[in-house]
């Protein structure tokens, strides 16, 4: 049977080992819990802070690679223009050249002709001085000095061909 003083006396037991545990455990116990679960929420915020931080750095990075293309792309499209513009420079410093060229064998030709209608004209006139010399050295009639002198133009004219 069950007996009234022995569960008074446990009842009383009870009663006092939870003031004792209250007094000396339940406040550092509860203390203890607290702590952790401040450490965890300190944590989960660290984790949230790190996260939005990676998102940021993700961000500042996406951005760099956008600035860094386009400035590659200006760049491509700057040297591009240079290209252009050296090689229609080198066209025209080419086409200038060539002009000269051209011009200079012209010039050259028509010194090359005034030399040659020089030389002609050096020749005709050695040849009528010739001409002069033998029709006065052999005095001739006037019949051969016309046949003489008709000689003469036709080899000038066959010359000039």
């Amino acid at each position: 049977m069950i007996e009234l003083k022995q569960v008074i006396s446990q009842v009383i037991a009870f009663l006092l080992m939870m003031a004792i545990l209250k007094r000396f455990t339940w406040k550092p116990l509860l203390a203890i819990l607290e702590e952790r679960r401040a450490k965890i929420r300190a944590e989960f915020d660290e984790i949230a802070n790190k996260k939005e931080a990676a998102e940021k750095l993700k961000e500042e990075y996406r951005n760099k690679m956008a600035d860094i293309e386009n400035s590659k792309n200006r760049e491509l499209q700057e040297a591009h223009k240079k290209a252009k513009e050296l090689a229609k420079e080198i066209q025209l410093e080419a086409l200038g050249q060539a002009k000269g060229i051209v011009n200079k064998a012209l010039l050259d030709a028509e010194r090359e002709a005034m030399k040659v209608k020089e030389d002609m004209k050096n020749e005709v006139a050695k040849m009528a001085v010739a001409i002069a010399e033998k029709l006065i050295v052999k005095k001739m009639d006037q019949e051969k000095k016309q046949e003489l002198v008709a000689e003469l133009i036709k080899e000038v004219k066959f010359d000039e061909k």
